[in-house]
């Protein structure tokens, strides 16, 4: 007879006629008196017998690795995206007051939409899941504990106390972000189409309890101004296998991260076992675009703008110890007036051909971004561009060696052809080029060189188009086939270089010139525009006199 525990989720199917036979009717019965025994407990107290808790078959898997985020103190915020009847809200209702009950003092702020859907979602989620025995507690001059609920009217006063102390608010987004009232926090759950104001306000109230911001919501009304701030740049750490009916290739992200680092989650519908999938299917689904599929059944949304390079996905960027060691190193800047940072990238050339970016100044982790997400399609300037700005010429070739110590010199540095070639007034009134003033040496007093000059080759001038298809031509790759040593792109990017990574997803050159994300792409496609090739060890390949 074989062997059927019943160990899986309580609401999942019988065993089949032949495998009820197989075991017997006496064995059968048990099964579904076990069964019935499970689904009573859960309906009884899901705090303590919910679904979750039946997991050895692998169901709500995505619980458990979205519970390590949450545990994880080194994550602040978490984004969790989702489709419809996902189970997002289950999950962060349960969550929240699990940790109510584990740490007394806990303090929650429980965030959405408005009072009506605040009660009729959020605030009877949460009351399902509060312990039992907190609403056997009775009130008494001593009594901490104040829990009044009712399915009309949620709670009152939208606030509940347990008796260790751990109390939770409830807010919607009618209120003004910037006049919210109340005590520093251990969480805020930010439910369905929170504002991008009150995802940045809730920060600050986290951080001296070193509390989470969790925002979960369904982005139904598209690339909104917080959906941006999630998925602007951002990078897909894990992907995962989907109905293949609703997406051809069979799988849809999982895992990723925002530009900044914050993580994000997509839950998927069909991996909630609540819902009825295949009806789900047809009734929700059928007739819908692609995009509108991905947003209803996974959670994920695009941005409807279409950038210059949109073949750049997370397979183009790496980890640091990704990057080949041995290779050819190309340098490239794009300067800019005094009152701003130039933007400089590096580029490793291996002996297959392909091009490793394994290096940008300014870097985000120590200067923040170079531009950042804004109602105009190619962001606003970050912080990047000015922080630290107003270096002389001596300054930034002290800054580019210092960089670059201990590896081996860019066989050519590259630098933008107009700004290069643009006339800079000398110290003797003389009209010189940048090119020419950053080969100059530095002599000191007694005729010695203080700082040597540094070689500039001005890029080929061409069209911004070009230089796009030529970035374009490295990125692609059969996306329909397994990537191989003879199928794969040609040009990758290390996650170190956030500016860059956030500049090939989001740059558009709808803002032209302004566009707060063009200088990172310039200055990869002046690099790439010049052709760089591996040279081999020995090869006595000559980078040219000191001009131009």
């Amino acid at each position: 007879m074989p062997a059927i525990k019943w160990t899986e989720h309580p609401i999942l199917a019988m065993p089949t006629a032949e495998q009820v036979q197989a075991m017997g009717l006496e064995d059968a019965l048990k099964l579904w008196q076990r069964r019935e025994d499970l689904i009573g407990l859960e309906k009884k107290d899901p705090f303590n017998y919910g679904f979750d808790h039946h997991n050895s078959a692998g169901h709500f898997q995505h619980w458990k690795d979205f519970d390590e985020l949450l545990k994880d103190p080194d994550v602040c915020t978490i984004y969790l995206f989702g489709g419809n009847r996902s189970g997002k809200t289950e999950l962060m209702a349960k969550r929240t007051c699990q940790r109510m009950a584990e740490s007394p003092g806990y303090l929650a702020w429980i965030c959405g939409l408005s009072h009506e859907s605040s009660v009729q979602v959020q605030q009877s989620a949460v009351h399902r899941y509060i312990p039992k025995t907190w609403r056997r507690e009775r009130r008494g001059v001593r009594q901490v504990a104040n829990i009044a609920f009712s399915p009309k009217n949620g709670f009152t006063n939208n606030s509940f106390v347990g008796p260790n102390g751990s109390q939770a608010w409830f807010k919607n987004y009618s209120m003004e972000a910037s006049k919210l009232e109340g005590s520093n926090l251990d969480l805020a759950w930010c439910d369905e189409l929170v504002p991008l104001t009150w995802v940045e306000t809730l920060r600050y109230r986290l951080i001296d309890r070193k509390g989470k911001l969790v925002v979960s919501f369904t982005p139904i009304e598209g690339y909104t101004p917080t959906v941006k701030q999630a998925m602007a740049g951002h990078i897909v750490t894990e992907w995962k296998e989907c109905d293949t009916d609703i997406i051809p290739e069979g799988r849809m992200p999982y895992k990723g991260r925002t530009r900044d680092g914050d993580p994000i989650m997509w839950f998927f519908s069909q991996d909630n076992p609540y819902i009825p999938w295949e009806h789900f299917k047809k009734s929700a689904l059928s007739g819908k675009t692609r995009t509108e599929k991905e947003i209803r059944a996974y959670g994920y949304v695009k941005n409807p703008i279409i950038g210059k390079f949109p073949r750049f996905d997370s397979v183009h960027v790496v980890k640091r110890d990704q990057i080949p060691r041995e290779g050819t190193n190309y340098m490239c800047v794009d300067p800019t007036g005094g009152d701003r940072n130039w933007f400089m990238c590096w580029v490793r050339v291996d002996s297959l051909g392909r091009h490793w970016v394994y290096r940008e100044w300014p870097d985000m982790s120590r200067y923040g971004e170079w531009a950042e997400p804004s109602n105009k399609l190619d962001g606003k300037p970050g912080p990047a561009q000015k922080a630290d700005c107003g270096r002389n010429l001596t300054e930034y070739r002290t800054l580019i060696r210092k960089l670059e110590k201990g590896e081996a010199e860019p066989n050519m540095r590259f630098i933008d052809p107009r700004a290069g070639k643009s006339s800079v007034l000398s110290e003797k009134d003389g009209s010189y080029s940048l090119i020419d003033k950053l080969a100059e040496d530095v002599v000191g007093a007694d005729g010695e060189v203080v700082e040597p000059g540094m070689v500039f080759l001005p890029s080929t001038h061409t069209f911004i188009d070009e230089g796009v298809q030529s970035i374009n031509s490295l990125l692609s790759y059969n996306m329909e086939e397994p990537i191989t040593v003879i199928n794969e792109p040609k040009l990758y990017v290390s996650e170190d270089c956030g500016n860059t990574i956030y500049s090939l997803k989001e740059w558009t050159n709808e803002d032209g010139d302004k566009g707060a994300c063009k200088d990172p792409v310039d200055a990869l496609r002046y690099l790439i525009q010049m052709e760089p090739c591996y040279v081999p060890p020995g090869a006595g390949f000559s980078t040219g006199g000191g001009t131009y």
